[in-house]
């Protein structure tokens, strides 16, 4: 991201933004109402499967506010930006963006994992 010049980075941001909304405004919910069931479902068994949910749902929860407190905001500043009205700040707004959506990005690994790792101890 450092590398790129304020006109491809707000070419990409805009296209990323384009092409995730509507399908993450659509897949988070479904995920995290699913995983609200199975959770539910599993409740009284308080096995490893169980916790692993727990913990799935909890990072998929991070995730989720780090994109509805910090990247959504962010989001619609650049939808706002053009070359010839572009903060001065712009360079320390990109590298906020690009820390957090990365942290988004490893706490949903994250929460994967533990998926993973619910349904190969169901599995057994």
């Amino acid at each position: 991201m450092h590398n790129l010049s304020a006109e491809i980075f707000i070419t990409i941001g805009r296209e990323i933004m384009r092409n995730v909304a509507i399908p993450m405004s659509i897949i988070m919910p479904a995920s995290l109402m699913g995983l609200a069931m199975l959770l539910i479902w599993s409740w009284k068994e308080k096995s490893t499967y169980f916790f692993c949910l727990l913990a799935t749902f909890i990072l998929f929860i991070a995730a989720l506010l780090i994109t509805v407190t910090v990247e959504v905001p962010i989001d619609n500043q650049i939808k706002t930006w053009s070359l010839t009205a572009l903060p001065a700040d712009w360079q320390s707004i990109r590298d906020r963006w690009e820390w957090f959506h990365t942290m988004r990005t490893w706490i949903a690994v994250a929460g994967v994992s533990f998926f993973m790792i619910a349904l190969i101890s169901k599995s057994k």
